[in-house]
């Protein structure tokens, strides 16, 4: 189940997600609305994990990792010919079937592109995927080839840390610890993160 509440002209309805056959996109056996803010997908349960997973257990060949990547690209094709946008590409949300082929999964973030329109607002899930353009303009298909590399990138062994606070440097550490609250404490750390991947240093 997701929220999607907002404007319906954004939203990728469930039936047009579902319609979209693939062997790199997971299979959505039935989609539909829970009523007028919720959406559901029923899909199979893939038991091998994700690359999130595949990453944590070690060195990935690279013979291996463009493979992976590559499936990943064509499934996005097929997503992306459908007229939508996925604005959440990470190895969380690409999961491993039962020959080890990657599959895209979680389509909570998916909108459609409104006709002649190049994108639409940015996610706000999984900060450190954005693609610099997101935050000050629209997020487009390139938002999804990007986030599609920065995956490459750690499949290929490159460090993307999850502890935010591994983003900072002292003098950032100082002025996160002098923040009011846990709301400012994630909200700082998210500025700094925005300006680094602005300045393309992430």
């Amino acid at each position: 189940y997701y929220y999607w509440g907002g404007d319906p002209r954004l939203h990728a309805e469930p039936e047009k997600l579902a319609a979209i056959q693939h062997e790199n996109v997971i299979n959505i056996n039935h989609a539909g609305y829970a009523d007028g803010d919720w959406s559901y997908f029923e899909m199979p349960f893939l038991e091998n994990g994700d690359l999130d997973e595949l990453i944590g257990r070690g060195r990935i060949s690279l013979h291996e990792a463009l493979r992976l990547t590559f499936q990943v690209a064509s499934g996005l094709a097929q997503i992306h010919a459908a007229g939508m946008v996925h604005r959440d590409l990470k190895p969380e949300n690409i999961l491993l079937a039962e020959d080890e082929r990657a599959v895209i999964a979680d389509f909570g973030s998916v909108k459609m592109l409104p006709e002649g329109a190049d994108g639409v607002p940015g996610s706000g899930h999984s900060i450190a995927y954005r693609p610099p353009e997101s935050f000050d303009g629209l997020y487009g298909k390139a938002g999804d080839v990007y986030q599609t590399g920065v995956v490459l990138y750690q499949l290929l062994g490159g460090y993307l840390p999850y502890d935010p606070l591994e983003w900072l440097s002292k003098k950032q550490r100082a002025e996160y610890d002098g923040q009011p609250g846990d709301f400012e404490k994630s909200k700082y750390v998210d500025s700094v993160l925005e300006g680094l991947i602005k300045k393309g240093k992430l």
